[in-house]
């Protein structure tokens, strides 16, 4: 029986969930698996729900030397007291302390990837950053990338070896998302799914929406989610005049009961690691329209699955969504294509598949957990 302790810091969304799922469909004969996560925002009970043995960590979103120390010593004492065989950590955070906790304890760590490092920072900060993860990234045995993007980014940046890096799309149970076609009501919706943060580029959203609709009244706009920028998001749309056709649902835990009220979905993110919201999207035959570059733009096809539209340029999102609100026989045929596509390429079952794969790969050969301590990563 291998032992895997998975670390994550405080997350929400898609990260959470793509745990909870490795939890849920791996834990077997062959792994069994434990959660190191902070006690806030009910991350305990969440992952408690999956099976797993949970050991609170306090993993903080700010950094914080000695408290980041102090959650280096808890996963080193978890490791040793449990047997650990692998730590698989996620994000930036929670990689780094388990990296070193790894070293300590002399066991492989694995972390994953889910977002951009350095494109939200401007370029002359971006090789300092670098310098100050190449150290920590040669006590990491690999590294998983959840789109080529994010490889290309910590292949360039921290120089980290090809063979180092693996790269798994996220993939769901795409047969869970079968709801009633889009495109047959009266008043067509548009609705976003995302946190309320600047990244998620919420902002675009609400101007192309009121560009969209001075040309198509009947169209109606739905903001699935919440968070830090609500307020001023809210504000911003009753200065653009969206009182009466635009709707701040709050949070909905039911991701596909939250689609079942959509017909065209827009992922307006600006960086994205993934964007496991357009999987779900596809995979319920919704198309799909966002911005190139990163995640996306590697699972949407252009005009084939919904539209990839340049970052930033409301006008062409507005413009693409008038596209597919004027003709809704294609915007159905788009979305069928794009389950078709979510079913064959981005499938819960390749996902694991290839996961349980790197999990053995840093388990052969145990001597070598260190194998990159060289001029190189």
């Amino acid at each position: 029986m291998t032992r895997i302790l998975q670390v994550v810091r405080r997350i929400a969304g898609g990260v959470r969930g793509h745990v909870a799922t490795i939890l849920r469909h791996l834990t077997n004969e062959e792994f069994e698996f434990s959660v190191a996560c902070p006690p806030q925002d009910g991350l305990l009970a969440y992952f408690t729900a999956t099976g797993a043995k949970v050991f609170p960590v306090n993993l903080g979103e700010e950094r914080n030397p000695w408290r980041d120390w102090q959650a280096v010593r808890e996963i080193s004492h978890i490791i040793r007291n449990e047997g650990i065989d692998l730590i698989h950590a996620h994000g930036t955070r929670a990689g780094t302390v388990s990296a070193i906790a790894s070293r300590l304890a002399g066991v492989p760590c694995l972390i994953t990837h889910h977002n951009f490092r350095y494109a939200p920072l401007k370029p002359p900060l971006r090789p300092l950053l670098a310098a100050c993860f190449r150290p920590v990234n040669r006590a990491a045995r690999r590294f998983i990338a959840v789109s080529h993007a994010l490889a290309r980014e910590l292949q360039y940046y921290e120089g980290i070896r090809p063979e180092r890096v693996h790269v798994i799309p996220n993939g769901i149970n795409w047969r869970e998302f079968d709801l009633p076609a889009p495109f047959f009501k009266k008043e067509p919706v548009l609705g976003v799914v995302a946190r309320l943060i600047p990244s998620k580029g919420i902002a675009y959203f609400l101007r192309s929406a009121a560009a969209v609709h001075r040309l198509c009244p009947e169209a109606r706009f739905l903001i699935i989610g919440d968070g830090p920028q609500r307020p001023f998001l809210e504000n911003m749309a009753r200065s653009l005049g969206l009182n009466g056709v635009l709707k701040f649902t709050g949070w909905c835990a039911d991701i596909r009961s939250a689609l079942a009220g959509i017909d065209l979905v827009v992922v307006p993110s600006l960086y994205e690691g993934f964007g496991i919201t357009v999987l779900e999207a596809m995979a319920a035959a919704r198309p799909v329209i966002a911005f190139t570059g990163g995640g996306p733009e590697e699972i949407i096809l252009h005009g084939e699955t919904g539209f990839l539209v340049e970052r930033g340029n409301c006008q062409a999102l507005a413009s693409a969504a008038l596209e597919l609100l004027s003709d809704h026989k294609k915007a159905r045929a788009m979305g069928y294509a794009g389950r078709r596509r979510v079913a064959e390429h981005f499938n819960l079952e390749k996902m694991l598949q290839e996961t349980v794969k790197v999990y053995r790969e840093c388990l052969e050969n145990r001597e070598e957990i260190f194998p990159c301590f060289q001029e190189s990563c």
